[in-house]
């Protein structure tokens, strides 16, 4: 059950009850990322997000007493911003859910900088981006970005996210709050042990009072944006590691929004879940060459030029073209033939095991993300039940004719990194799959 409100100012509320779960989890959900930036506010909804969760204000000034208290209280509140979403919680008992509504009400409408923890943030910050510096295959992850995303936001490298950081101050952070911080791009988010008329009129009694006006976000896109007409072959040295890390990316025409996600998610489930999965029976079950392969899809919220489907894995220097031959006469078949019953049902039972977990666990905060997202972006709510629903139905038709759409071997992508340059020989395989190159 879920049931979704709006407040007298027209802020929109989501509400999940869970009685007598004696928990209540709070959320702040905005409709603003890094999406949104440029190059002279990079990493700022990053650095905003580190501020903001200190939940400093007029009322509770002191951070490191306010969160002092939290502590007692045995509240845990986090925070999170991606590209296109950040979101704020808190959860505790419920007994104490008028105190954490009120320190997230007092944010929201007076958020005010403790400058004291200004520079411990920053720092906090610029180490989230080192340790993605010293991944040894970052490198690659920014070749990657420049072909995905060129002319994007997305493609601009995380040294130069943490030259931008350094550079802004508090008065950078209090602009963007006050600009995308507003009633138009929030969803108050709200799931646990609480009495749904009573928790509306306290949220009306609060946030409906407030009349934070500012900027419905507008987020970027890929201009003059196509489809390659060839394979692109990238290749990054790295002589500090012993195997290759390799990545074959396909550029997909759609949206978290769009109703081909299921089909998407399922073919990426059918090639790469589990031990059983079509890419681990070849390349680990029946040929030893790796120890995973994953894949995973990215769909934007915001774009149609931002969505790609990954396949990743790592393998001895020798072993790398024997993969990616592999990996292609994979994708080939699950073109130009169903998959099989077996296959199917398989997928079928997956999916009621991980909604049957996901029931037992009576944990709405899933829902919350979900179902807040849609409400963001102004979109009918495709509830769970709905959704399990529609990736029981998926057919084997339907997995056939996503994989034909998806798998444009002129749209491919083979980005690696090691110590050896295999373009020639990666080049000779397409060539035998009839690629042109």
């Amino acid at each position: 059950m879920y049931i979704e409100t709006r407040l007298e100012n027209n802020i929109k509320v989501l509400l999940i009850p869970v009685r007598d779960s004696k928990i209540i989890t709070i959320k702040l959900i905005f409709r603003i990322g890094s999406d949104n930036e440029n190059k002279n506010t990079l990493e700022l909804a990053h650095f905003v997000e580190h501020m903001f969760s200190q939940y400093t204000s007029s009322k509770y000034p002191n951070y490191s007493k306010l969160i002092s208290n939290i502590k007692k209280l045995g509240i845990y509140r986090n925070a999170s911003v991606d590209y296109s979403i950040t979101d704020y919680y808190m959860k505790g008992q419920s007994i104490h859910f008028d105190f954490m509504l009120d320190v997230l009400y007092n944010t929201y409408v007076d958020f005010k900088l403790d400058t004291e923890h200004l520079e411990q943030e920053r720092n906090s910050v610029i180490e989230e981006r080192n340790t993605l510096l010293n991944d040894s295959w970052t490198n690659l992850t920014t070749d990657i970005n420049k072909n995905l995303y060129p002319g994007h936001i997305r493609e601009l490298s995380q040294r130069e996210n943490i030259k931008n950081v350094k550079r802004l101050d508090g008065k950078d952070i209090i602009n963007f709050y006050n600009k995308y911080y507003n009633n138009q791009n929030l969803v108050i988010a709200i799931g646990g042990d609480f009495t749904p008329a009573k928790t509306i009129k306290k949220l009306n009694q609060t946030f409906g009072k407030c009349n934070r006006n500012g900027l419905v976000t507008k987020f970027t896109h890929i201009t003059n944006f196509k489809y390659v007409s060839k394979p692109i072959i990238s290749f990054v040295k790295n002589d500090n590691t012993t195997s290759s890390k390799l990545n074959i990316i396909f550029k997909i025409p759609y949206t978290y929004f769009d109703n081909e996600k299921y089909s998407i998610y399922s073919i990426s489930s059918i090639l790469s879940n589990g031990m059983s999965s079509r890419l681990y029976n070849r390349l680990r079950k029946n040929a030893g060459l790796v120890y995973y392969i994953k894949s995973s899809v990215q769909l934007s919220n915001t774009s149609k030029t931002l969505n790609n489907f990954y396949l990743d894995t790592e393998v001895a220097d020798n072993k790398l073209t024997d993969v990616i031959d592999i990996i292609i006469d994979e994708l080939q078949k699950i073109k130009e033939a169903e998959i099989t019953n077996d296959e199917l049902i398989k997928h079928q039972n997956e999916t009621k095991t991980f909604k049957l977990v996901e029931k037992q666990n009576k944990n709405p905060n899933n829902l919350l993300n979900k179902y807040s997202t849609y409400m963001l972006w102004n979109k009918k709510i495709i509830t769970d039940k709905d959704e399990h629903q529609m990736f029981m139905d998926i057919t084997k038709k339907d997995i056939k004719d996503i994989a034909n759409k998806m798998f444009d071997m002129s749209n491919v992508m083979i980005m690696y990194s090691g110590k050896t340059n295999k373009n020639k020989d990666i080049k000779n395989i397409l060539k035998k799959y009839n690629m042109n190159i």
